[in-house]
């Protein structure tokens, strides 16, 4: 019998979020799930998760071993001295692979490196970034990406962009979808829905957004479609924003606030994860126009709660939702407006596309996304 692949799964942002108040990102969902998926392989890996920070941190039953220093004085190390970021001895004693799922990429000289690149969205959109220190950040990250011996990405549109902006051979870059969590294929109880739409006092049919408020969401212009449907369809219908907002989103929050205290929409700033199906399944439509997305699970996870999805025409969006969506020219207000307006008239056609959509949902598991990812070590090794 072969040797396992021994793999150090670098876990700082699934840590960190876990530390605090247990809510994870998109990033800490991911780690997350390759650490559970992966480690169901059986004796072909040996994975373990390391963390940023000299500070050993528990993730459920595990405990991360700690690289020496956070990971921004690392990077900035790596990237000013052309050297291996530290504690990179231990890791190649340790480890014949380090896979950075979360952004956090070390500079190893022994030791192979896969790094997951979920989007180039701070190089392509750097208006759509944090503004803090983004040029130095997004400089030292193209850097330390490029160094990587093999790229890990969620779409073809973000392959795509990888390729054009940093330069990197398609040949060195590995496609794998996300999954969606089994949760979402649950049909939740009547008793159940019924505690959920109480607790958040919903009381009629709602259209739904989920997801965190930045510029790139498009959060505003939802609000906008909303606002410009017929009275009729808005007394029948709530406009349900969930999620918490940006710092840098002070206008978005202002109006947000204003519209919650008139009654015409719902803003909750948290939903803990066991509720988000159950929002989800009880929604008359996900409204999801971003202006930018490297995959944008949530249309896959309203495909499995059986609910329509209006969504972008743009970036990875049509790729993911595979003609199983309404698509919209995401500037275009009238367009997203229009489409909801269609939803809340429900027609056979919609049915049927309510049942490809899951259809489609059941091809993304997390399973293949390990699978997926187990193919790009063996490349690495060999």
């Amino acid at each position: 019998m072969s040797k396992p692949i021994r793999i150090a799964l670098g876990a700082t942002v699934l840590a960190r979020g876990m530390a605090s108040d247990g809510h994870l990102d998109g990033i800490g969902v991911y780690t997350r799930e390759l650490l559970r998926t992966l480690t169901q392989t059986g004796s072909e890996l040996d994975v373990s998760p390391v963390v940023f920070g000299n500070k050993a941190m528990h993730i459920g039953d595990r405990t991360a071993s700690a690289l020496p220093l956070s990971f921004e004085a690392s990077s900035a190390i790596a990237y000013l001295t052309h050297m291996s970021t530290p504690g990179a001895d231990r890791i190649h004693r340790e480890a014949d692979l380090f896979h950075a799922p979360d952004h956090c990429i070390p500079r190893f000289r022994k030791t192979p490196v896969v790094a997951s690149i979920m989007d180039v969205i701070p190089l392509t959109k750097p208006e759509f970034a944090r503004s803090t220190l983004r040029r130095v950040k997004s400089t030292v990250f193209a850097h330390l990406a490029c160094k990587a011996q093999h790229i890990v990405t969620i779409s073809e549109y973000s392959a795509m962009e990888i390729e054009q902006v940093l330069g990197i051979p398609r040949q060195r870059i590995t496609v794998t979808p996300l999954g969606v969590n089994s949760r979402y294929f649950e049909h939740a109880t009547p008793a159940a829905r019924v505690d959920l739409l109480n607790r958040y006092a919903l009381s009629k049919p709602y259209f739904l957004f989920v997801g965190t408020l930045q510029a790139r969401k498009n959060v505003e212009r939802i609000v906008n479609a909303y606002e410009r449907l017929p009275v009729g369809v808005q007394d029948a219908f709530d406009l349900v924003i969930a999620g918490r907002a940006r710092p840098d989103m002070v206008g978005l929050t202002d109006r947000l606030l204003r519209a919650r205290s008139q009654g015409c929409v719902k803003w909750i700033q948290y939903v803990p994860d066991a509720d988000l199906p159950i929002l989800m399944q009880s929604a008359t439509s996900l409204v999801f126009p971003s202006l930018y997305e490297g995959f944008g699970l949530p249309v896959l996870e309203a495909f499995a709660s059986r609910t329509p999805v209006i969504t972008s025409n743009t970036t990875s969006l049509p790729e993911v939702a595979g003609g199983a969506a309404i698509l919209v020219n995401p500037m275009a207000v009238e367009e997203i407006s229009d489409a909801m307006q269609r939803v809340a008239q429900p027609a056979e056609q919609l049915n049927q596309m309510v049942e490809r959509a899951y259809a489609r949902a059941r091809q993304f598991t997390w399973e293949s996304t390990a699978a997926l990812t187990l193919a790009a070590y063996r490349c690495v090794v060999a």
